[in-house]
């Protein structure tokens, strides 16, 4: 038995595409009640240690309040020793830290955004992302209490192949080095400047490559996404340049606005292989929808579709195999 990690990102769901959007705004108490159910139910289920990481909400000190004020019990909440700043950075130091301690799941609060952030310090525990961002394509709609429960079971049994999944990521390498890496889709775009990070003005898109891409995802993966499938177990991905070629198609590419625009014929990359890119301009990547990278004219860009990514909890199966073997008799927690 080891303890559970908990990661909540107070600023997704919060940036600049909210104000061109119908998005839901998930508050950050809202945020904080997801962690408080998911503790509560772990405790209850013999997870006893959990681990947070800072934030500028202090979702740590509010949660254990709570809980202390409402139900009397003492748990055992430490918030990770660092300083918050606010930046990506956060997220991608908690996992580093995380990795470094005994924690046998980790709970992921955010969007895509966030979910990049966490597979980019390659977690070596299984996660359970949640979804809390602007578009959630990676993370998924999962309660709380289910989350712990599950994370609680994975805390006192282990996992195995029959309740998680390895999932696919794109590499993104400049003139041969590894720079990035994407859990849903990396758009190529020609506008220089980072900015803001979100990108919301669809005719700087050059190019598109996407791993997770159906017709019910909402964001710029949906431009594939309303042409062709590929999820999580799919040993491909796909390509396609954006503002030119025969196909006109319709999409969602944000919560409410529905838009129209031109690409070429999906192209499909299998796993393992790459994508090149030589650029013509200066411009930016915008990894799971945030502009992240610079690039240069000259640059050679690579996308390489690998099964690199986090090892990711299939939540509903964790509980049907916990109740197939008896995990929430109460004689077996005597």
């Amino acid at each position: 038995m080891g303890a559970i990690g908990i990661i909540s990102n107070p600023g997704s769901g919060k940036d600049i595409r909210r104000l061109f959007s119908s998005s839901m705004n998930l508050m950050n108490s809202e945020k904080a009640n997801i962690v408080e159910r998911a503790i509560l139910a772990a405790y209850e289920f013999g997870t006893k240690k959990f681990y947070i990481m800072p934030d500028s909400y202090r979702t740590g000190e509010r949660v254990l309040k709570n809980i202390k004020g409402k139900k009397g019990i003492e748990v055992d909440l430490t918030t990770l020793n660092f300083r918050e700043t606010g930046q990506p950075r956060d997220t991608e130091k908690a996992v580093e830290m995380m990795n470094e301690l005994d924690i046998s799941c980790l709970v992921v609060l955010g969007g895509d955004g966030t979910s990049r952030l966490v597979a980019k310090g390659n977690p070596k525990m299984p996660i359970i992302p949640i979804a809390t961002g602007t578009n959630n394509v990676y993370p998924e709609n999962l309660e709380g209490t289910n989350v712990g429960m599950a994370a609680a079971y994975i805390d006192q049994k282990g996992y195995s192949n029959e309740i998680v999944y390895k999932d696919k990521r794109i590499d993104i390498f400049i003139n041969g080095e590894l720079k990035e890496v994407a859990v849903v889709e990396a758009i190529i775009s020609s506008n220089p400047l980072i900015g803001s990070k979100a990108i919301w003005k669809t005719d700087e898109i050059l190019e598109i490559v996407a791993i997770l891409c159906r017709a019910d995802t909402i964001g710029f993966s949906a431009i594939i996404g309303v042409q062709e499938k590929a999820n999580q177990s799919d040993p491909f991905g796909f390509a396609a340049k954006v503002n030119k070629g025969s196909e006109k198609i319709k999409l969602p590419i944000s919560a409410g606005e529905i838009i129209v625009i031109n690409t070429t014929k999906p192209t499909k990359i299998d796993l393992g292989k790459s994508y090149i890119y030589r650029a013509e301009q200066h411009g930016t990547l915008a990894l799971d929808g945030e502009r992240t990278i610079t690039y240069k004219i000259g640059d050679e860009i690579e996308f390489k579709i690998t099964r690199e990514g986090p090892i990711h909890v299939n939540v509903r199966n964790t509980l049907e195999k916990a109740r197939d073997e008896g995990f929430f008799r109460i004689k077996d927690f005597e």
